[in-house]
């Protein structure tokens, strides 16, 4: 009985350790609606974060993914998050998740886009995603 409460409690500690660690845990590679640009990006919230999906065939070819947020399409994106695509912990060669651990209130609209810095310099922005307000 206490070797079961024994695991039980590492279980549960090793857990909480890993998801205050930064980046989210990958339970399993999320479904995307489409693939049909370079990279293809999709956010959803989860706990109190918004969770990013990433995909591409070509992630070898990118060196940095950079995230702008938005509260309003007319006022325009700030820079919420820098990605070194070296850096990230590739799923089967072509997915990848990251985090907004501090988004903007669930109570609002929020929009996000991606930018992508290729390793010969070439700059890409990506039409932005809106993450709806949850009432």
């Amino acid at each position: 009985m206490k070797k079961i409460f024994y695991s039980t409690l590492f279980l549960s500690i090793f857990v909480s350790t890993q998801s205050f660690a930064g980046a989210p845990l990958i339970a399993e590679k999320h479904e995307f609606k489409s693939t049909s640009y370079e990279i293809n990006f999709e956010a959803e919230r989860v706990k109190g974060e918004v969770v990013f999906h990433f995909f591409s065939q070509n992630f070898k070819d990118f060196e940095q993914v950079i995230i702008e947020r938005g509260g309003d399409l007319a006022v325009g994106f700030i820079g919420c998050k820098s990605i070194n695509i070296s850096e990230q912990k590739i799923q089967d060669g072509n997915y990848f998740q990251n985090a907004d651990r501090y988004p903007m209130p669930a109570s609002v609209d929020s929009w996000y886009r991606i930018k992508t810095i290729a390793k010969d310099g070439v700059t890409k922005t990506y039409p932005p995603l809106q993450i709806a307000a949850l009432h």
